[in-house]
């Protein structure tokens, strides 16, 4: 079986397990660190990478995220469906949780604000990873 083919699957499959309802939880640095080697790990069995090779450059070469910024894409998208939704309650949520410091900080990251369309949240997303990726590459 290729490899695209299982990470395919493990997308498919492990990703939304690992990472159900997680937007709504507030991980510790250590907690969100622990979750990325875990995702980290599966690049690299699935890739036949060493432990101490990084799977970062594979990751954006794949146009995959990281798992840091698979949590925050998936924070900074229910929030913006909160803002979306045709319930007043859940609009006043989003509201809310603009002054919340975890969402401000994950906004000035990306560029980003409360009007922001959900494909501008994902680009925004992938390109501060690419970002990364590229520093990473050219520090090396």
């Amino acid at each position: 079986v290729s490899e695209v083919v299982k990470l395919n699957l493990i997308e498919s499959f492990v990703l939304p397990i690992l990472t159900y309802a997680i937007e709504a939880l507030q991980l510790s640095s250590g907690q969100c660190r622990s979750l990325n080697v875990c995702w980290n790990n599966m690049f690299r069995k699935i890739f036949h990478f060493n432990q101490w090779e990084s799977v970062k450059f594979l990751q954006c070469s794949c146009e995959r995220l990281d798992f840091h910024r698979l949590f925050h894409l998936r924070k900074l998208s229910f929030t913006k469906k909160l803002f979306l939704n045709e319930n007043a309650i859940l609009r006043k949520c989003a509201t809310l949780s603009q002054y919340n410091a975890e969402i401000s900080s994950l906004y000035d990251i990306y560029d980003l604000s409360c009007t922001s369309s959900l494909s501008t949240i994902y680009c925004n997303v992938h390109n501060v990873f690419k970002d990364i990726c590229n520093s990473s590459d050219n520090n090396t």
